[in-house]
C-alpha cells in the first residue's frame, strides 16, 4: 500500500496483483457451477485463487498444487481481507483497472468484494500509475 495526499483528498493506493477469485476446482458441480434442476437456474461456485510458489500455476480450493503437488502456495485471500480492512476504513473507494476486459472483470470482482464494507465505490480511469495520471483521473 502506499499513501499519498492530493491536496482535496488523501489516497490509500493498494494492488490487487490480479484477478482475486475464480469457480472452484471442488467437487461442487460441474466446473465449480451448481445446476438447480428445480429453478433451473445455475449458481457459480467462487474461492480465492493460490498461486504455487514452486511452479506458479494458479489454482482454487485445494491444498496443495494439483500441477506439481507442493503445498507452498500464496492465497489471494490475504490480498481480499487487507482490501476490506482498508475500505472499512475510507469514505469513497475508487477502483481503477487496465482498459482492457481483464481489468473490468478484476475491478468488477473487487466491488462485490468490498461493497458490503464501504459505502461508495466509484470507478475511476487511468492507464499509468503516475500522480499526473491520478491527478487527472480524479480532475475527471
Amino acid at each position: 500500500m502506499y499513501e499519498t495526499s492530493t491536496g482535496g483528498y488523501i489516497l490509500t493506493i493498494a494492488a490487487s496483483a490480479g484477478h482475486v477469485y475464480d469457480l472452484t476446482m471442488l467437487e461442487d458441480g460441474i466446473y465449480g457451477v451448481r445446476y438447480n434442476p428445480k429453478d433451473k437456474v445455475f449458481i457459480p461456485v467462487y474461492d480465492s485463487l493460490r498461486r504455487c510458489l514452486n511452479c506458479g500455476e494458479t489454482f482454487t480450493s485445494l491444498d496443495e498444487c494439483p500441477f506439481c503437488h507442493k503445498k507452498e502456495y500464496f492465497d489471494k485471500m490475504e490480498i481480499i481481507n487487507m482490501l476490506r480492512e482498508l475500505a472499512s476504513e475510507v469514505d469513497i473507494l475508487l477502483i481503477g483497472t487496465d482498459p482492457d476486459t481483464e481489468g473490468e472483470k478484476i475491478g468488477w470482482d473487487i466491488a462485490l468484494l468490498l461493497s458490503p464494507y464501504v459505502n461508495e465505490i466509484k470507478r475511476i480511469e487511468f492507464h499509468e500509475v503516475t500522480k499526473r495520471a491520478i491527478m487527472k483521473a480524479l480532475a475527471n
